[in-house]
């Protein structure tokens, strides 16, 4: 037994304390230093786009805190567990066209062999490319006519970029 501020405290309690203390501030130094490496990492990308994937991998992180900590205090978390990872595979699956449009849409901006402006042909679509976001992207065709692109398939296409048109 050790006396803290008086009450008498057993040592496993103390011990215990002491995890849940260093996980918890593990836990947030972690995340913020994920944080902070994939914000370098796509810095070119959209600050959106980038702050929510961020938030995503934080979250991830402090979950997996969570269960540490619980884990701790004795708590069974083997059925969270595997009910995070049976709903992480649903999850993915529901989202993979979207994980694979948004992926696509870093590398597209990271790469920078496309831009605004640029006049591109591809998948039999030709025109110039007015916007880029991180799922799609919009290109206005010859004819007048708009058309979103997911970046997916931007991607699995070959593309040939004639540049900026000085016209526009």
């Amino acid at each position: 037994m050790v006396v803290v501020f008086g009450i008498d405290i057993s040592e496993d309690i103390l011990l215990k304390v002491a995890r849940i203390a260093v996980i918890g501030v593990g836990s947030i130094l972690i995340a913020t230093f994920l944080r902070r490496l994939f914000n370098r990492l796509l810095g070119k990308a959209p600050e959106r786009a980038v702050r929510g994937v961020s938030r995503v991998l934080q979250l991830i992180v402090y979950v997996i805190g969570a269960l540490a900590i619980l884990a701790t205090l004795d708590v069974d978390v083997s059925s969270v567990v595997i009910s995070l990872g049976a709903a992480s595979i649903a999850v993915s699956f529901a989202l993979s066209t979207l994980i694979n449009n948004l992926v696509a849409g870093f590398l597209i901006q990271a790469d920078g062999t496309v831009r605004v402006g640029d006049n591109v042909s591809f998948g039999g679509i030709e025109g110039r490319v007015v916007r880029m976001r991180t799922r799609a992207m919009m290109v206005v065709m010859k004819d007048g006519g708009i058309v979103f692109v997911p970046n997916a398939y931007f991607m699995s296409n070959p593309v040939v970029n004639r540049g900026r048109d000085t016209q526009h």
